[in-house]
């Protein structure tokens, strides 16, 4: 089915990228980034890439494809989200 995500509810930290990160980058620095991204994304409620369209079976699958291709590379990615079937 064609769903389109048209709003992220909820986010939560990669922990693991940004343990990574904070390896090479130092760890006040990805703070800094985390919590600029958490400002942008909650805060002022600027999710990347909406509305998102796709194909998928459900809204599990349709967030996989949003954070893959809208935060690949985010300290926060989407796991819940209101959405519609088109």
């Amino acid at each position: 089915m064609k769903i389109k995500i048209t709003g992220i509810t909820e986010w939560v930290e990669d922990h693991a990228l940004i343990a990574g990160d904070a390896s090479h980058e130092g760890c006040r620095e990805v703070e800094h980034l985390v919590e600029e991204e958490r400002v942008n994304k909650i805060d002022n409620g600027k999710a990347p890439g909406l509305p998102f369209v796709c194909e998928a079976e459900d809204e599990d699958e349709a967030l996989e494809k949003y954070n893959e291709e809208c935060c690949k590379h985010d300290y926060l990615i989407a796991i819940e989200c209101d959405w519609e079937e088109i």
